[in-house]
């Protein structure tokens, strides 16, 4: 495959594609490398030895790095991100981006460093595959990790200061950043971090797994490779002879630089150097860009150093001291060397911090206020502790088992042969299909989504009919989970279908989904224990067992933590079924296409199915076939309203959630499809998360009918599941929530809004269209 790489910025940000650029070459790929260097840095000779097309756009970037570091020291970071786009970027963009849809046009796919927003633009112009590769996990947002620059104020509140970061950069950076999207006729994407800077198919983050902690809160295109490791320079690097004896003359030295910052601050950094050393007592290997200290010299205890592979030599030193990039970040602790940082910037400090949390670092000397007598004290503090060296060299012979490169080729392969056979698979999401007694435009499903926005008396209303109407796009919409009984009620503000204004307020909205020409079911849902007296006019919740799930009642201030549920008793059971069957009649009175019974989520009938939950001796309890009794009854009872073909049931196989499980969950969800299957429903619906655990596909033979899978798709795997016939339709839901537009999104490959978690449920909003009816759709075609 012809692959184009294009990144920005100094060495740093270069070397790390450099090294995927060569893995991609010795994997059979025919590269071309194109490289924008700030810092006007040439790697002519290095890519001709690795046998990559190599070109340099523009050839020079007049760009002071010197004037605009000693200036950096006045900016806050909003300030120092405009001055060096102001100054090193935008003078450039045109020629970047002539490049771009140069290498665009040349090559089958491109990969470009996460900020190059123009190859993106190329790419997406010219319908050409588009990756980016991101070198810090600070710039995802993730509710374990604040942004550069803030507070962890914790999981709940990160959220709030990522958002915060969002609308400060759009305020300060979106008229700048969009200027090339505009010209080209384009709608620019509305999130600038997640959107603008970064792929949606892929994005790899070149950042070693010990660092990336909360990764599980990505969202699924963000995949940690590991650091992309250039190992190219050091097999033509020769060590000089004179750093072998100076190396062999005494004890280990502290190595001491500031990468490719030290040609910005040359005089500066080297007098603050000699001057911890001398205080110090130590000896030192010192990186220099000073006229005054030329390379490959001695002079007493300290040896000079020029441009060369950092992990060899800091493997021969004792520790490390440097700006806190990345690379020297991970250069360092690769090599088990212990570090003092010293950053200029918010993400040095990041990452300074990073070290420090793993144990391997002291805390931070700022290099706005650092002197050299308290770097001499970091140095000793760091060199006399061992707990450092041995903790730097337990990581480091971890990290060192980590091929980032050769994982980040694993993950690209994967989308080259979604790639290769897109021709085949493209459309099988807009494929119609007949699901039950209805036939469905296209494969794509809206999830069922509480949003509790419903009126008093759990009525729905006209906003819920115009949030339903806008999504109609759906092959089908399945509507929030809806109470079938009072008792059955478990959250604030979510609706019901068993009194007549609930059944009046849902004919609204059916009629709206299918004036916008849509189709929709009902799912009904009784919450059994998952609830609280506070929404039971002060009764118990019911239960199989009397069993309490863990944790806190969802929604309900101050928090409290769910009751013991009351255990069912057996002549109450065939009221539970009838209140499903009265639900089912009621969504018919309202215009429903069809209805999905929720037995998922560590609801009541996913509660007697599973065996940690149900502890019976009677005949809802013991056995598999005793414990689906429950299910398969209120299915047979909705039958007799609807139609077997108009009828779906929603499973979770390896659900979790409300402290739920199974000691055999295959078994049990087996048996269950197939008792489903025999009775010819419309469509099972299946959640669980993309693994090879997963026992979807198993499910999907057993019941031998329409498999809907929910498992966090994106648009490729999506198509990936239904070509590979796990499932016949997917689901969305988050996804659903921010793009009422989903379909004709996924159908042209557009960025998605980013969704707004703390939205999702409006119970408490003082306006609730925030986050629900408010998200933009994309107004204009690609091209």
């Amino acid at each position: 495959m012809k692959i184009g790489i294009q990144t920005w910025g100094s060495n740093g940000d270069v070397r790390p594609l450099l090294a995927l650029a060569d893995g991609l070459q010795k994997a059979g790929h025919q590269v071309t490398l194109v490289v924008s260097s700030i810092d006007n840095q040439s790697y002519q000779t290095l890519c001709g030895q690795m046998r990559i097309a190599y070109r340099q756009v523009p050839e020079h970037i007049d760009f002071d790095m010197q004037d605009f570091a000693e200036r950096s020291f006045r900016m806050h970071p909003l300030q120092w991100l405009r001055a060096l786009l102001d100054e090193a970027f935008f003078p450039s963009e045109q020629s970047i981006y002539q490049a771009a849809q140069t290498l665009v046009a040349e090559n089958d796919c491109v990969i470009g460093h996460h900020f190059l927003y123009p190859l993106k633009l190329a790419a997406l112009l010219a319908n050409k595959p588009f990756y980016s590769v991101t070198f810090c996990h600070a710039a995802i947002p993730n509710p374990l990790l604040p942004p550069f620059g803030f507070p962890d104020l914790g999981k709940f509140i990160n959220p709030l200061s990522w958002k915060l970061l969002d609308a400060v950069f759009n305020w300060a950076l979106r008229r700048p950043l969009t200027r090339l999207w505009r010209e080209a006729g384009q709608t620019p994407p509305v999130n600038m971090l997640s959107e603008l800077l970064t792929s949606q198919q892929l994005n790899l983050v070149a950042v070693d797994p010990v660092f990336c902690r909360g990764s599980e809160h990505w969202r699924p295109f963000h995949r940690s490779c590991g650091f992309l490791n250039l190992t190219e320079d050091v097999r033509h690097w020769t060590w000089p002879d004179a750093l072998l004896a100076f190396l062999e003359d005494g004890p280990p030295p502290v190595y001491m630089t500031f990468g490719s910052l030290q040609q910005a601050v040359p005089e500066w950094s080297m007098d603050l150097f000699l001057r911890a050393v001398e205080l110090s007592g130590r000896r030192a290997i010192i990186q220099t860009s000073s006229n005054r200290y030329p390379a490959d010299c001695r002079q007493d205890n300290v040896y000079f150093i020029g441009k060369h592979p950092h992990q060899p030599v800091f493997a021969r030193c004792v520790a490390v001291v440097h700006h806190g990039g990345a690379g020297t970040t991970h250069a360092a602790i690769r090599s088990g060397c212990p570090s003092v940082v010293i950053p200029f910037m918010d993400e040095q400090l990041f990452w300074a911090r990073q070290l420090q949390a793993l144990g391997v670092a002291g805390k931070p000397l700022p290099a706005k206020t650092v002197a050299a007598e308290a770097l001499a004290r970091a140095i000793d503090g760091i060199v006399s502790e061992p707990c450092y060296s041995s903790q730097a060299q337990r990581i480091g012979s971890q990290m060192q088992a980590n091929n980032g490169v050769g994982r980040a080729i694993e993950l690209l392969a994967r989308q080259f042969q979604t790639a290769l056979t897109k021709e085949n698979t493209v459309n099988i999401l807009f494929d119609p299909i007949k699901v039950g007694d209805i036939n469905l435009p296209n494969r794509i499903v809206m999830a069922p989504l509480t949003r509790c926005r419903a009126s008093a008396g759990r009525v729905p209303n006209a906003l819920m009919a115009e949030y339903y109407a806008q999504r109609a796009c759906a092959g089908l919409i399945l509507t929030e989970a809806t109470s079938v009984c009072p008792h059955g009620v478990g959250y604030p503000d979510t609706p019901g279908i068993w009194s007549d204004q609930q059944v009046e307020g849902w004919t609204k909205i059916t009629q709206a989904v299918h004036e916008a020409c849509g189709r929709i079911f009902l799912q009904l849902w009784h919450v059994g224990r998952v609830s609280h007296p506070e929404y039971l006019n002060g009764e118990l919740p019911v239960a199989p067992s009397a069993i309490a799930p863990e944790g806190f009642v969802s929604l309900l201030r101050p928090q409290r933590e769910f009751v013991t549920p009351r255990a069912l008793e057996l002549d109450e059971i065939p009221g539970i079924i009838e209140a499903y069957r009265k639900g089912a009649e009621n969504a018919k009175r309202a215009g429903f296409d069809g209805v999905e019974i929720h037995g998922a989520n560590g609801y009541l009938l996913d509660q007697f199915l599973q065996d940690s939950t149900n502890h019976r001796n009677d005949s809802y309890g013991g056995s598999i076939e005793n414990r689906a009794r429950l299910l398969l009854e209120v299915t047979d009872a909705v039958i007799s309203v609807w139609g077997a073909g108009r009828v779906g049931v929603h499973l979770a196989p390896r659900g979790d959630a409300h402290s739920m499980g199974d000691s055999n969950p295959v078994h049990t969800f087996a048996y269950v499809a197939e008792q489903l299957g025999q009775r010819g429903i419309a469509f099972i619906f299946t959640r669980e998360s993309l693994g090879d655990d997963r026992i979807s596909p198993l499910l999907k033979k057993r019941f031998g009918g329409v498999l809907i899978a929910n498992e966090a798709f994106d648009r490729d795997t999506a198509r990936q599941v239904i070509a590979a016939e796990e499932a016949d339709a997917v689901s969305f839901g988050k996804d659903f929530i921010a793009n009422p537009d989903l379909v004709r999104r996924l159908q042209l490959n557009l960025p998605l809004n980013p969704f707004h978690s703390d939205t999702f449920y409006g119970y408490g909003l003082q306006d609730p269209t925030l986050g629900y009816t408010d998200y933009p759709c994309w107004d204009s075609e690609p091209g």
